[in-house]
């Protein structure tokens, strides 16, 4: 690397640190992001590029770039912030002075895939924090993993928002916390904001617990961190995250349980018990609402269920629309689940000319009841209605002529011959047709 391209560097990272206020480990990434693309320029070009060759560039080795990367195996989301730190290096570049290249404009971000978060579900969740303790392990290790698991868990902490508590942060928690006082925590998460976060009591016993255990937490001073190794230093993350490996192995649970995914399932299971969206982003710091509604894909059954029951034309209003004109009507009522059947006479069917006749097992059960087909002269009985059959020729019935290929539906020149079953059955169909929708009409009759 040449002399002008490692100043340019290091004035761009006192840049980022100084004006951008970007967190350490952020920080770290874009450097490490821009010292390989360096390194992949290097072996392109054939040696160390200088600003000058930065500055002429062509889209062709900006693909090159990418696609190396991809050669790799590397992940899309990876490459994306790898492309996003080249890119702030070349502005930087060009805010100074040193170099201009317009073609890094002329190349797109690379397509995220849409990804959900992989919680775990609350039976999970409560046998990993009632795993039995590893034997050998010494007891404050053992309430210190605990204390951690419930502020992923309880408080849906980052791993190094957790880690970066302060042992003057716990006193004052703890101790306002026992006289009935303070029970949430101040966290300065990403992009150095602020949010309050309640605790469980669960979580106070646990970090109680882990302070009166931990044989260096008297040697502490006020601003060093709660958290300690076995040897009394700061614990590092990577001893949680082995924490949390054998604790998915000893009960047979996914590769994707690690402790950034206690925080998807605090995320989650507020969700799943009526939490609104608005609560969750706050709780979590997310700058923009938009990140908190990836929880809504993985509870999508929920929703669902909530959209059917409330939507206007949804399973619930329906049904509490359909028990309350049965009610009103005096038809019954029926309970939530059920499938609504109005009260019709031995179910009589529409025929596909308008008139309505009765089935065969309604004639059946006539004969069997009063013994004849018909009625004779009276005119106001329904019990003698005769069945409809299969041929075109007209029906009759106490001697007039019920032909449907005479009677249509828009005809009304014989109305006098209706009986009042036929009246009767007309009335409770159309309610039917009303009421139901045609596929359970024709489920059902």
């Amino acid at each position: 690397m040449t002399t002008g391209l490692a100043a340019a560097r290091e004035a761009w990272r006192d840049w980022l640190r100084s004006e951008r206020r970007l967190s350490a480990h952020t920080l770290t990434a874009y450097e490490h992001d821009v010292a390989e693309f360096v390194a992949f320029l290097t072996k392109y070009l054939g040696a160390p590029p200088t600003l000058a060759q930065l500055g002429k560039l062509k889209p062709a080795e900006f693909r090159a770039w990418l696609a190396d990367r991809a050669h790799q195996g590397l992940a899309r989301t990876s490459t994306a912030r790898a492309f996003s730190s080249v890119r702030s290096f070349f502005r930087f570049l060009d805010k100074r002075d040193l170099a201009h290249n317009a073609s890094i404009a002329a190349i797109q971000t690379p397509k995220l895939p849409r990804s959900i978060p992989k919680a775990l579900s609350e039976r999970d969740m409560e046998e990993l924090l009632e795993q039995p303790a590893a034997p050998g392990r010494d007891g404050w290790i053992e309430r210190r993993d605990t204390a951690i698991l419930l502020l992923l868990y309880g408080a849906g902490l980052r791993i190094g928002e957790a880690l970066g508590l302060a042992k003057a942060t716990i006193d004052s928690l703890l101790d306002h916390g026992a006289n009935g006082g303070q029970d949430t925590l101040d966290i300065t998460g990403k992009g150095n904001k602020t949010r309050l976060v309640p605790l469980l009591p669960a979580t106070l016993e646990a970090l109680a617990a882990y302070r009166d255990a931990c044989p260096f937490m008297k040697a502490l001073g006020p601003r060093d961190a709660f958290f300690l190794g076995a040897r009394g230093a700061p614990l590092d993350p990577a001893i949680v995250q082995k924490r949390v490996r054998e604790l998915r192995r000893g009960l047979g649970l996914a590769d994707s349980v690690t402790p950034h995914a206690l925080r998807h399932s605090f995320a989650t299971h507020l969700l799943a018990a009526g939490g609104d969206l608005r609560t969750i982003q706050e709780l979590l710091g997310h700058a923009s609402l938009s990140t908190t509604q990836r929880y809504t894909d993985v509870d999508a059954a929920r929703l669902s269920a909530v959209y059917r029951a409330a939507h206007p034309r949804g399973e619930g209003p329906r049904l509490a629309r359909l028990s309350s004109t049965a009610t009103r009507r005096g038809r019954g009522s029926f309970q939530a689940g059920q499938r609504f059947r109005p009260f019709l006479p031995l179910c009589p069917h529409p025929h596909p000319r308008g008139k309505i006749y009765p089935s065969r097992r309604r004639q059946a059960r006539l004969q069997a009841a009063f013994g004849r087909k018909s009625v004779g002269a009276d005119r106001a009985s329904w019990r003698g209605h005769p069945a409809p059959t299969r041929s075109r020729t007209p029906i009759t019935g106490n001697g007039r002529d019920f032909s449907p290929r005479k009677h249509g539906r828009d005809s009304r020149a014989n109305a006098h011959n209706e009986t009042p079953f036929d009246r009767f059955s007309t009335e409770l169909s159309t309610e039917a047709m009303r009421l139901l929708p045609t596929s359970a009409i024709r489920r059902q009759y």
